[in-house]
């Protein structure tokens, strides 16, 4: 598996640049800010960025809390140019752990946008309609990125 390999050394090469809980702020803050103002640039407004970086936040963070579950080092969240990338590194992972690791992307995400829809398709909520549009927002968008995560 070379491949994976690669993608091993390309961490660890990563980790050396991400040691401290303050470089882990830094770099998350200052790729969060780089991701913003990419997508600024190429034409998305500010609400649909801001929307972007809560669904990949809250897909990152399911990812961040499995592998700190399962005893990952040095595990951070930064954001790349297409999204965001959950890094962390542990020897001797057993096949489960990583699968509980993938899984736990999507599946706050997915439960997060079924939770919204329901609130909203039963009038559980009384909200004006401005911020029904913005959670009916969230929710297509998160279920739709975390479902295509899933395939």
């Amino acid at each position: 598996m070379q491949e994976d390999n690669n993608l091993e050394v390309l961490l660890k090469q990563m980790q050396k640049f991400y040691k401290s809980k303050k470089d882990k702020k830094t770099w998350f803050i200052g790729s969060v800010l780089m991701f913003g103002i990419l997508y600024w640039v190429l034409g998305l407004d500010i609400f649909t960025i801001l929307m972007l970086v809560v669904v990949l936040v809250v897909h990152e963070v399911g990812h961040f809390v499995a592998m700190k579950f399962f005893g990952y080092r040095d595990v951070g969240i930064i954001f790349t140019l297409i999204g965001a990338v959950t890094i962390g590194y542990k020897e001797n992972k057993t096949a489960f752990e990583e699968f509980v690791v993938a899984l736990m992307g999507p599946l706050p995400g997915i439960l997060l946008s079924i939770i919204i829809w329901v609130y909203l398709s039963r009038n559980l909520l009384t909200i004006n309609d401005e911020l029904m549009m913005v959670l009916q927002s969230y929710a297509f968008v998160s279920l739709v990125i975390n479902y295509i995560n899933l395939l």
